[in-house]
């Protein structure tokens, strides 16, 4: 194994592979490295290199190494800046990064605040958040405050990306059950609303579909108001909302025993 002083030399050698391999080194080492805090330094600089090979296995290790590093919100952070960054290689892996250490943060509904920012983001660019939309089912799971969670599911419902608008609406029903009874008729309303008013056509399916698995989960005295509404949208003009409704009815009706 190198030294640990060989390695911070190679952080500030002019050739790019010996920096390339000292991002490789820390994190393999790390755990066993002398000055942990000075490893942990030389990969956040590596992360900020002028090259993007060498910005690219640094994230990678310090991904490796994020449940030993001194600050993790520092890290956090770093990777979160990193999504910023005009180059593919380099911004996926740091989008990939931020969900692959989700779970490690102490405060999740802070680094949950970070994420929705990124996909709420008219600034972010489209790859880091398809990276992230891609694995919010298993992140929002984590999440302790899910009331905020829907809120901001529902404003990614207005994002510019087709994609980011669908699967907000589809993780609805996850974060539904989720919700205080008292919270469940204004979310209910909020479903509807996009159900009957978005100007997007899969969002109206999507929030149709979301509205029949929500039924079931809706309190009792409830429950006679929100099948009008069902039932209202089996027979609106919209075929594809009236094909969603009615195959959201059959649960409501039981078939005979």
């Amino acid at each position: 194994m190198s030294e640990q002083p060989e390695i911070h030399n190679k952080v500030f050698s002019q050739f790019s592979d010996d920096r390339i391999e000292a991002a490789k080194q820390l994190g393999t080492f790390f755990e066993v490295l002398p000055d942990r805090k000075q490893a942990f330094e030389d990969l956040l600089r590596l992360c900020s290199d002028g090259e993007d090979a060498v910005r690219e296995k640094a994230i990678n290790s310090l991904v490796t190494v994020f449940p030993n590093v001194p600050d993790r919100k520092l890290a956090w952070d770093k990777f979160v800046n990193l999504t910023a960054y005009p180059v593919e290689s380099v911004m996926t892996a740091a989008a990939n990064a931020l969900v692959s250490v989700f779970s490690l943060m102490q405060d999740k509904n802070k680094a949950w605040e970070n994420l929705a920012g990124l996909i709420n983001s008219r600034s972010s660019m489209e790859d880091a958040n398809r990276e992230i939309v891609s694995s919010l089912n298993y992140i929002i799971k984590e999440v302790p405050d899910k009331g905020q969670v829907w809120k901001d599911l529902l404003k990614m419902g207005a994002s510019e990306y087709p994609y980011v608008r669908e699967k907000s609406a589809l993780l609805l029903n996850l974060v539904f059950p989720e919700l205080a009874d008292g919270e469940k008729e204004k979310a209910w309303n909020e479903v509807l609303e996009l159900a009957s008013e978005s100007v997007d056509e899969k969002i109206r399916e999507q929030a149709t579909r979301t509205l029949g698995v929500i039924y079931t989960q809706m309190p009792e005295e409830m429950k006679d108001e929100t099948l009008e509404t069902l039932l209202e949208l089996a027979v609106s003009g919209n075929p594809e909302v009236q094909k969603e409704a009615l195959l959201a009815l059959p649960p409501v009706f039981p078939y005979p025993g």
